[in-house]
C-alpha cells in the first residue's frame, strides 16, 4: 500500500501485516497488540524476546 504523507507530500509505503510481524521476530521481539489510534494511524506493540540473541555491536 502506498501514500503521500499529509504534511511532507513524501511517498510512504506500507509493507503490510505479515512483514511488520515477520521483521519483528527476526529482530528478537514478540507482538504483544496491535492497535489505531484516533488519527487512524496503525501501531504494534512489542517486547523483547527472552531467548532473543544478541546482535554484535
Amino acid at each position: 500500500m502506498k501514500w503521500n504523507d499529509a504534511i511532507t507530500s513524501v511517498e510512504s509505503i506500507s509493507l503490510g501485516a505479515e512483514q511488520y510481524e515477520a521483521l519483528l521476530t527476526e529482530s528478537g521481539l514478540s507482538l504483544i497488540e496491535e492497535f489505531d489510534d484516533e488519527g487512524e494511524n496503525h501501531y504494534y506493540h512489542a517486547v523483547k524476546s527472552q531467548n532473543a540473541k544478541k546482535h554484535p555491536l
